[in-house]
């Protein structure tokens, strides 16, 4: 439970480190209902063929900021242990 916590939080702060195009795209991503992706790129003036592949870069942001990347180092030693 407490790893849980943990990883939260780190997820949570890295969002929060992302520029505001990349946390709009992906909590329109993580809709639940899914948001189409025509309604997607009108709301966010992206091309439907861009969606993917910003979505990719922003992923690819959150796993580098640094308290993220903590967190899967943390993991990495713990599964060598």
């Amino acid at each position: 439970m407490l790893i849980d916590a943990e990883r939260n939080s780190a997820l949570r702060e890295g969002f929060r480190s992302l520029g505001p195009r990349c946390r709009d795209l992906l909590l329109m991503l993580m809709h639940d209902p899914p948001i189409a992706y025509s309604q997607i790129s009108a709301e966010l003036n992206i091309p439907v063929g861009s969606i993917g592949p910003s979505r990719a870069r922003c992923l690819e942001k959150l796993r580098r900021s640094p308290v993220v990347a903590a967190l899967g180092e943390s993991s990495a030693v713990e599964g060598d242990a």
